[in-house]
């Protein structure tokens, strides 16, 4: 089935800031809260329902974006996540 991602109560929160240029996961993906700086960098919290999809997120926005809160097992998800694939390649 497809539809819209309705997260759960008890999801985990991370929150993110953005350079401009990542401005477009605020329109992509379902965020709970929004902050736009006059530097034009962006705060956005979301809900996290699988630890995988995290990790492709960080991993593919890169530099783009750095963690500000998040629960201890999804703050450095996009570094564990890109030493993995940087492995595969040794």
């Amino acid at each position: 089935p497809t539809g819209v991602f309705q997260p759960d109560a008890d999801d985990p929160r991370v929150e993110l800031e953005l350079d401009a240029s990542a401005a477009w996961v605020a329109e992509a993906y379902p965020v709970e809260h929004v902050e736009t700086r006059a530097d034009g960098t962006l705060r956005v919290r979301l809900a996290v329902a699988a630890e995988a999809w995290f990790e492709r997120l960080m991993v593919g926005l890169g530099p783009q974006a750095r963690v500000v809160d998040a629960p201890p097992d999804l703050a450095d998800a996009g570094e564990r996540a890109s030493a993995r694939i940087l492995d595969r390649y040794r």
